[in-house]
């Protein structure tokens, strides 16, 4: 059972407390919670003292060090136990809003879940990820977003998986390359167009390499077709196998730049067997360029190539290329510090056994 359909379980089954609540599966001590308006929270055991001022944004909160009255449901009046939990809250009812914060949470959980407990540093971490992600608004044209992001999920599920390419994809839409190898020697920069020409545009940047890198171009040429592979079929598969790794953020803001947080959003659909068929990898150094660096007082150049004039990379060439890949350290955040304050007065919270 996913977040999502844990919320609607819940939903289904209100009561008239703060929050009713239930375990979540494979997580033995973690609880979801919804409110009386539907907006979701998480509750996780705290172990110590963390008195701490409530951290509040537009679409999030947080909360440590909470005593809240559990009240088992459908038991003898008198059951109820004072706990010590930190809340991570949803604050917002926009259906977009929740589902995000519900997308995230769930791999942050398969990233976190087994560790002894999540601590009040940890959590303040992830709040300030999801208001860094809920700050992300779409882009400016739509279309051509949804179109490269299928470009992109497509070339790494068909090219070695996705967990291959999460340590390597870019963290924000500025980055000069869609993947880069950390130690910054080779780079692949997809690019995805209607055809029938390979026809691409690319900044000077993405061709002449400026410290010496290798960069790699995957061109992929999609076909419409309203009953092939949809944007939402691949985010689907994306966060399913990106659950508890770092890329899972990295895919979250991908797609609310894409506009493709609403429930329900297919995003385009493309033919799977054309797109397969028409992937074809390109060394930047045989792509028409100019073979110079930008001079001085000229930056952000662009112009469209023709990659149909340039050599293909040979399928064994592309995968020893591929196998020299490694995957840098892993990195961890800051967390951030208040003030003390006292102790409020506990809430009640109404825990379903089960969700069945």
């Amino acid at each position: 059972m996913t977040l999502v359909d844990l919320l609607r379980a819940l939903v289904q089954r209100p009561t008239d407390h703060t929050y009713t609540i239930a375990r979540i599966p494979c997580e033995s001590e973690a609880y979801l919670g919804v409110d009386a308006s539907g907006r979701p929270a998480l509750f996780v055991p705290a172990r110590g003292t963390h008195f701490r001022p409530a951290l509040r944004t537009r679409s999030v909160a947080l909360e440590l060090s909470r005593d809240y009255r559990v009240i088992e449901l459908g038991q003898e009046d008198g059951n109820a136990r004072t706990v010590t939990l930190h809340a991570l809250s949803c604050v917002t009812t926009d259906t977009k809003e929740t589902d995000t914060f519900l997308h995230v949470l769930d791999g942050f959980l398969a990233e976190y879940g087994t560790r002894s407990d999540i601590d009040a540093d940890l959590l303040t971490d992830f709040l300030g990820t999801l208001v860094s992600l809920f700050a992300t608004t779409p882009g400016n044209d739509l279309a051509a977003e949804r179109q490269g992001l299928w470009g992109e999920l497509f070339v790494m599920h068909r090219v070695r998986g996705f967990q291959f390419w999460a340590p390597f994809w870019h963290k924000h839409s500025t980055d000069r390359f869609d993947f880069k190898e950390p130690r910054g020697r080779c780079c692949v920069e997809i690019k995805t167009g209607l055809g029938p020409r390979r026809v691409h545009r690319f900044s000077h940047h993405q061709l002449f390499p400026t410290s010496g890198e290798q960069i790699a171009i995957a061109s992929v040429l999609v076909q419409e077709d309203p009953n092939g592979l949809t944007l939402a079929r691949l985010i689907c598969d994306a966060r399913q196998s990106l659950r508890g790794t770092e890329a899972y953020i990295t895919l979250e803001r991908a797609v609310r730049r894409a506009g493709m947080d609403s429930p329900g959003e297919r995003g385009p659909a493309y033919d799977v067997d054309a797109a397969s068929t028409d992937l074809a990898w390109y060394w930047a150094s045989e792509a028409p360029r100019f073979e110079m660096a930008e001079p001085p007082g000229v930056s952000g150049t662009q112009y469209r190539v023709d990659l149909d004039l340039a050599h293909r990379i040979d399928q064994t060439d592309l995968d020893a290329w591929l196998d020299t890949w490694s995957m840098g350290p892993g990195r961890t955040g800051a967390g951030d510090h208040a003030i003390r304050q006292p102790t409020p007065e506990p809430r009640d919270l109404a825990r379903h056994s089960g969700t069945s």
